[in-house]
């Protein structure tokens, strides 16, 4: 199988390549069985010899080739040496997945024309019309388990400009960690989103659960400078790895939804279970982990072991180190 996904919109090209990485990952085996190669740098044999591999003690291969048909769009390179990608097109075995990973094409582009007819081609544009980023923020949000006022909805999108779509993701992720339980209004998206100059605990727990181990440390020192009591700190920090803890358990022994959502105490179904699908990323002994590390944080300071500022610095080093993993 030969296939090309290609355009601006780099965040659902993402997607769509993670979504079908899923898709063909029957047995668990293909994280082992996939190759990624550098378009730009890559020579015609060495990709055909690496395309002709068969998945080893698994059901599937992928080679992801990122950048080869760009070569195409800035020189004029000679087409016949990829040739081959053609007969890869019509003569791979069902185990064997080429993946070409691109940015924007000209539809002249010489080695697109070379494989039109045996790759299977999808097309991600930015999204230009406004009734289509709303009709994006609002599915977005609701899988995030998030309910958002329409004027939320609309300064979202007068805020976050062209619209940046990655962007977009990550302030529904901090909204959706800020209000789990009621609709988020305009005036969050203003407190959250629009001043970036004013810092919010939202920011760090979101650079924590991210694993972004740099700006959560950033974060910290600016929710302090800004005059945020510590104990409100470590109130977030501990709700945030409670609410996992429980999410977790329920999903575990299988609560439905509606139940659930009362439980954990968010507003709608859809959030519980986004929440509870969260927590299943997540080792229960982790999230265990992380509330210990709050605690022992919040005691040291109590007991005048660490200062405010160092007692959250390396708490939320730890967190986020532990994010990653």
């Amino acid at each position: 199988m030969l296939r090309l996904l290609c355009g601006e919109d780099t965040f659902s090209l993402r997607e769509a390549l993670d979504h079908l990485r899923e898709s063909l990952d029957a047995d668990g085996s293909l994280p082992d069985n996939t190759l990624r190669l550098d378009g730009r740098e890559v020579a015609p044999a060495e990709l055909e010899s690496h395309c002709r591999v068969l998945p080893f003690f698994g059901q599937r291969r992928m080679v992801i080739v990122s950048g080869l048909l760009g070569r195409f769009e800035r020189e004029s390179a000679a087409v016949e040496p990829w040739v081959f990608l053609r007969e890869l097109g019509t003569g791979l075995p069902d185990s064997v997945v080429v993946v070409l990973v691109e940015g924007a094409l000209r539809a002249s582009n010489p080695l697109l024309r070379t494989l039109e007819g045996v790759v299977v081609v999808q097309r991600f544009d930015p999204i230009s019309q406004r009734h289509e980023q709303e009709a994006w923020v609002r599915a977005r949000a609701e899988r995030l388990g998030l309910e958002m006022e329409a004027a939320a909805t609309r300064r979202l999108l007068d805020v976050v400009e062209r619209p940046d779509l990655w962007r977009l993701q990550s302030e529904l992720e901090k909204l959706a960690s800020y209000a789990p339980d009621r609709a988020v209004t305009a005036a969050d998206v203003d407190l959250l989103v629009a001043g970036e100059s004013e810092p919010h605990i939202a920011d760090l727990v979101h650079a924590v659960a991210q694993g972004d181990r740099r700006r959560a440390l950033a974060q910290a020192d600016a929710v302090l400078r800004a005059g945020q009591p510590l104990q409100l700190i470590i109130g977030w920090l501990a709700g945030e790895y409670r609410r996992l803890l429980l999410a977790g358990q329920l999903a575990r022994e299988g609560v439905p939804a509606p139940q659930a959502a009362a439980r954990i105490g968010v507003r709608s179904e859809a959030a519980a279970r986004a929440l509870m699908a969260r927590a299943q990323r997540v080792p229960p002994e982790r999230a265990e982990r992380a509330l210990e590390l709050v605690l022992e944080a919040d005691g040291s300071v109590k007991r005048g072991e660490r200062d405010e500022e160092t007692a959250l610095a390396l708490l939320v080093a730890r967190l986020a180190g532990a994010a990653r993993r």
